[in-house]
């Protein structure tokens, strides 16, 4: 089992890592394929859900990434860089940190 590729493409730091890394995120009802388990990971995830205080939520964030990476479920084999390129006259055209664009 792999993924070829993963985006929080809602912009919310949650949905990169709770789907792909959070305990009760097993499959069928999410993509933990995996089977991760932390407990840690799960509190911090769950705590930035609930707070309000930006400088709070990332650094909840940034431990479970630690964390996550530290304890390396998975294996990266490559990391790919997209290009994307427009003509200067096409307006309204914008790249979303995901790689999206919107038009």
């Amino acid at each position: 089992m792999f993924y070829t590729g993963w985006s929080a493409s809602t912009g919310e730091a949650d949905w990169a890592l709770s789907p792909l890394f959070a305990s009760q995120n097993w499959p069928p009802t999410q993509f933990n394929t995996a089977f991760y388990s932390n407990k840690q990971v799960d509190s911090d995830l769950a705590a930035a859900l609930k707070t309000n205080d930006p400088q709070e939520k990332t650094r909840l964030y940034k431990e479970a990434q630690d964390i996550i990476w530290k304890e390396s479920p998975w294996i990266p084999l490559v990391v790919e860089k997209l290009v994307s390129a427009h003509s200067k006259n096409l307006t309204g055209f914008w790249i979303m940190p995901d790689t999206g664009f919107q038009l």
